[in-house]
């Protein structure tokens, strides 16, 4: 199975995060499961299907 490197939320594990905000500050990253919000995150190898996958009817 392929690996990729992928950004894990600090608190709950999820890999459900984008990024917020950025500029001066630097990167800050959303959890969308947890409501996590920060610079932080886990960044691990991972295999492609420990990913969340979206379908595009959830994207709105």
């Amino acid at each position: 199975m392929p690996k990729i490197t992928a950004k894990f939320c600090p608190q709950c594990g999820s890999s459900d995060l984008y990024y917020e905000n950025g500029m001066l500050m630097g990167y800050i990253y959303h959890c969308k499961k947890c409501g996590y919000v920060g610079a932080f995150v886990v960044e691990k190898d991972a295999e492609i299907d420990e990913l969340p996958r979206h379908k595009d009817k959830d994207r709105r």
